[in-house]
């Protein structure tokens, strides 16, 4: 009984000294988000050229998630401002810009055969209405970068009999996924194919897929610039990067469409996007890639 008794007390005091180490034990600091002083410069301005031009050269996530709120709310304000400057064009710059980028070429309208023919490296651009990003931001910011397609994406090829493509979202990232997710009702579609011919495609698309990830590894690249840095991958920009590896670049920099940029940002935030972005526009316009087909989702 009594050695019963002097093991309770033992386990007792155990537990009260431990509370006590316990009570003792200061609490772990909060971790500080740094931004840089650039960043902290331009928010304090409140002046659009210089958060713009803060948020699209930011190095960090941090950086990019202070700036970016601001940013939409003076986008919003300077959209409204060249807006008037350009209404009275006729034609407008943006008709301009689409016809261009659509044209008027003799190339089949899209059907449901369209996606028995896609070959592995086709690019696949879409926007999902018929005013693209003028009525329905889907991508952040497309409204002021994105004259007709607002998405781009990697054909990849079926596996196990399904079409694959190989895209960037906000939401999950850098993924394989089956082409059926972007087959939607009411989606324009455009299929560019290399005029080059590239040998093993297949291959380098596995061999490109293992390098950026195939479930969301690869962030999205939020600001969309930094175009030749891979950290973080926008949609245009992964298939930018698919081809630059076999050194081709099929980033157009057409003077139209940067002409149209900035008509949506001030000169100089545009040339800076301009320098160091790549848009889907911007592919569809590369001389370097034939336009197989285009045309409504069914």
């Amino acid at each position: 009984m009594n050695r019963l008794l002097i093991l309770v007390v033992i386990v007792l005091l155990s537990i009260g000294g431990g509370q006590k180490a316990h009570a003792n034990v200061l609490p772990l600091p909060t971790p500080t988000i740094e931004i840089s002083p650039q960043t902290l410069a331009a928010l304090s301005s409140s002046d659009y050229v210089t958060v713009g031009m803060a948020l699209f050269s930011a190095q960090s996530q941090a950086d990019i998630d202070a700036l970016n709120g601001l940013f939409q709310r003076l986008l919003k304000r300077e959209l409204t401002r060249y807006a008037a400057h350009t209404a009275d064009r006729p034609p407008t710059l943006s008709q301009r810009l689409m016809a261009t980028i659509t044209g008027v070429r003799s190339v089949p309208e899209f059907n449901t055969r369209t996606l028995t023919s896609l070959k592995p490296g086709d690019i696949v651009l879409r926007r999902s209405n018929r005013d693209g990003c003028a009525t329905r931001q889907t991508v952040p910011g497309c409204r002021a970068w994105a004259a007709d397609y607002a998405n781009a994406a990697l054909y990849y090829g079926t596996v196990h009999g399904i079409p694959m493509i190989y895209e960037s979202t906000l939401q999950h990232g850098v993924r394989l996924v089956p082409l059926s997710r972007w087959h939607q009702r009411g989606t324009y579609v455009g299929i560019y194919r290399l005029k080059q011919t590239l040998s093993n495609q297949r291959t380098a698309c596995a061999t490109f897929v293992q390098r950026y990830g195939s479930n969301g590894r690869t962030p999205f690249n939020a600001t969309q610039t930094n175009k030749a840095s891979d950290t973080t991958v926008s949609s245009a920009q992964l298939v930018w990067l698919y081809y630059r590896a076999h050194g081709i670049n099929i980033d157009s920099n057409n003077s139209l469409y940067a002409h149209w940029l900035r008509t949506g940002y001030s000169p100089l935030v545009a040339s800076y996007i301009a320098n160091h972005a790549v848009a889907p526009d911007e592919i569809a316009l590369s001389p370097a890639l034939t336009r197989v087909a285009h045309g409504w989702l069914p």
